[in-house]
């Protein structure tokens, strides 16, 4: 929820690639990805982003709003239309 947070506000992540985790599909960029339990790698990304202030500020905007199609009401709707399309073609 934390990484949604932060998308939605604009942020570009820095997001840990692990086993147990399916966060990392949000990141758009490679740099903003590292595999879990590597601190080093971590650096490397949070300096690549500190020293890359244009580049940070483009990936930003392509953040913006991403979030909303995992919103819960969007997620609603997406329930409902697939019950609906699924009773439309048992009825055909």
């Amino acid at each position: 929820l934390s990484c949604m947070e932060a998308i939605q506000t604009g942020l570009v992540p820095i997001i840990a690639k692990g086993r147990l985790t399916a966060t990392s599909q949000f990141a758009l960029n490679p740099e903003s990805t590292y595999q879990a339990r590597k601190p080093k790698l971590l650096a490397r990304r949070i300096d690549y982003w500190l020293s890359h202030e244009k580049e940070r500020k483009e990936e930003a905007l392509k953040y913006v709003g991403l979030g909303e199609k995992y919103n819960i009401d969007y997620s609603i709707k997406a329930i409902i239309k697939m019950f609906e399309d699924a009773i439309t073609m048992a009825t055909k």
